[in-house]
């Protein structure tokens, strides 16, 4: 996918995830998710231990990014996905494109929990990148 320019949107965390739900569908993909998901316990000699998570933990975590998303105003991720996303030209790494759109967000003044109007606000923000690449 990265080869094609798809960057993988790990969308474990609330923020990750709502910001692919409100990405442009044209730039925006999936795949089915057959990621085994695991844990690590780092001990203090180096030793690192990797535990594959129970069905427990793994709902448990579901509920909460569910629970994140609906205080954002947006619904429960599709399961079993892993979400990619074509970034605006200019951009290279997800990272820093997200981190550019946080400070532009904090610049706003916009809280994350503010709903429907952070919604719209990162939406526009990246329709825009988009729309002003295109015009030069």
């Amino acid at each position: 996918m990265r080869a094609l320019g798809w960057h993988f949107s790990d969308c474990d965390g609330a923020g990750y995830a709502a910001f692919a739900a409100v990405w442009q569908l044209s730039r925006r993909a999936w795949l089915p998710d057959c990621r085994v998901p695991t844990w690590q316990v780092h001990h203090a000699d180096g030793r690192v231990e990797h535990h594959e998570a129970t069905g427990a933990e793994r709902a448990e975590v579901a509920i909460d990014l569910s629970n994140a998303l609906a205080t954002r105003g947006l619904p429960p991720p599709p399961p079993g996905r892993m979400w990619f996303v074509r970034l605006p030209p200019g951009w290279s790494v997800l990272g820093d494109y997200l981190e550019d759109l946080y400070r532009r967000i904090d610049e706003q003044k916009l809280d994350e929990f503010a709903g429907a109007t952070w919604l719209g606000f990162v939406r526009d923000q990246i329709r825009r990148d988009f729309i002003v690449d295109s015009a030069r």
